[in-house]
């Protein structure tokens, strides 16, 4: 039995706060994503990089796992992770 006095469902975030309307999303995925991210650094997140990075093996088994994002530009997302695991085969 848990000693801890807090109600975890009382820890829930309003996430509502804004709505994905078509018509005021940019063209640009990465102009769109830059908007979406400097709105996560100014919420004052902890880690706003933090991302989900999916892949698939060669047997053709997903696997998920958290990545640092480290950059972005126009070309595409730079990211870490450790080049000598098992998922980073993948």
């Amino acid at each position: 039995m848990s000693t801890i006095n807090v109600n975890l469902a009382d820890m829930r975030r309003n996430y509502s706060l804004k709505s994905l309307d078509e018509s005021s999303i940019k063209r640009n995925p990465f102009d769109q994503f830059e908007i979406w991210f400097s709105e996560a650094l100014n919420s004052e997140i902890p880690e706003p990089n933090a991302m989900i990075l999916s892949t698939v093996s060669s047997d053709s088994k997903p696997t998920s796992r958290t990545v640092l994002l480290k950059g972005f530009d126009k070309t595409g997302f730079t990211f870490f992770t450790n080049y000598e695991s098992r998922k980073s085969a993948d």
